[in-house]
């Protein structure tokens, strides 16, 4: 396997852990917005 291979997966790597965090950021910003209308 080559160096520039393996580069590219980490790039993608990356990108998805970006993603996940920011969907992972998202639902919880999300989930909290819900329970502080139910509570109102």
């Amino acid at each position: 396997m080559p160096l520039g291979g393996t580069e590219d997966v980490k790039k993608v790597t990356d990108r998805w852990n970006m993603r996940n965090i920011f969907i992972k950021d998202s639902y919880r910003f999300v989930v909290n917005e819900m329970s502080f209308a139910m509570s109102r």
